[in-house]
């Protein structure tokens, strides 16, 4: 949690940049993407369901050829952010000694994963 996501703010020099500006969580940017794209075309406005998107613009927006890729790839629920900031560990009791495999997602038990509440 926290260590995750303070060492991403510094991967991306963050800690100068100002707190006054709003959130765009859940925000509907498609006027003021409009309007920067006026300015600046092809823009497109990420960060109002979180960081994730930046996975999916992986493929459409390559960075430079000398820079390891900032997602995890996908997991059961979407994509798995700020990859390279810190390590997935999947530890199962059940694995035979000796096994090498990747275990797959854990198999939570009905009833057991949290839900959306209106």
């Amino acid at each position: 949690g926290d260590w995750a996501f303070h060492c991403h703010k510094s991967h991306h020099t963050m800690n100068p940049m100002g707190h006054e500006i709003p959130n765009a969580m859940g925000a509907n940017l498609e006027q003021v993407e409009q309007k920067i794209r006026a300015l600046l075309p092809g823009y497109m406005a990420m960060g109002q369901t979180g960081m994730a998107d930046m996975q999916d613009m992986a493929g459409h927006m390559p960075g430079p050829e000398n820079t390891l890729p900032m997602m995890g790839g996908r997991g059961p629920f979407g994509n798995v952010e700020m990859g390279g900031m810190f390590t997935i560990l999947k530890v199962r009791d059940e694995l035979p000694r000796g096994y090498d495999q990747d275990p797959g997602w854990y198999q939570y038990p009905e009833g057991t994963r949290a839900w959306k509440v209106e």
